[in-house]
């Protein structure tokens, strides 16, 4: 008697059905960039100041106007046939005291910005998110775009003996994979 069992990676489902799916990279801050105005404490530099999970290590500012850019690393993930759905910026930030205090985040291609919401930080850390579907031209999103990306701490607004932090910067790279990564099929057979 012969068996042949098919065994069928859930992956492979939405080719069969003609839709597609959703996937996701995380990218982080690679290097500092220009402008390069707030300070560091707590991480060996900047770039390790915003990319480990520890609050106490971060980026700071005490003056209004101030910006701190990032070039961001190059996903490993993605392909220049998978379709580029949205990118979202994510940070954390918190202030030292009441007043007005706030942070806007910007994603930068090439001299034109993505400008995120202007926060008014509270004394405790919270996440934010802004989310994009369009370059900062208007386009869509190519791989060349993602591999241009820099993010932009900006202090938008600052109180009297004041600072505001920021402990935590990547973005999430959401996409539609090319048709032929979607899945595989193993074929086991036997007797």
């Amino acid at each position: 008697m012969k068996r042949l069992v098919f065994i069928l990676l859930l992956l492979c489902l939405p080719v069969w059905c003609g839709t597609a799916w959703a996937d996701s990279e995380n990218i982080e801050p690679e290097a500092t960039g220009t402008p390069d105005d707030w300070y560091n404490a707590g991480g060996a530099n900047k770039v390790a100041s915003v990319t480990d999970d520890v609050d106490d290590n971060r980026i700071f500012e005490d003056r209004a106007g101030k910006k701190q850019r990032f070039s961001m690393a190059n996903p490993t993930e993605i392909g220049g046939d998978d379709t580029i759905d949205s990118v979202v910026t994510h940070w954390r930030g918190k202030d030292s005291g009441t007043g007005t205090n706030n942070v806007q985040m910007h994603q930068y291609v090439g001299l034109q910005s993505n400008d995120g919401t202007d926060v008014e930080l509270t004394t405790s850390y919270a996440d934010y998110t802004d989310k994009f579907a369009l370059t900062p031209d208007g386009g869509a999103w190519t791989l060349y775009d993602i591999n241009s990306l820099r993010l932009e701490a900006h202090c938008t607004a600052i109180g009297v003996l004041k600072t505001v932090s920021v402990t935590k910067i990547y973005a999430t790279i959401w996409y539609t994979p090319a048709a032929g990564k979607m899945g595989q099929i193993i074929i086991i057979g036997g007797d």
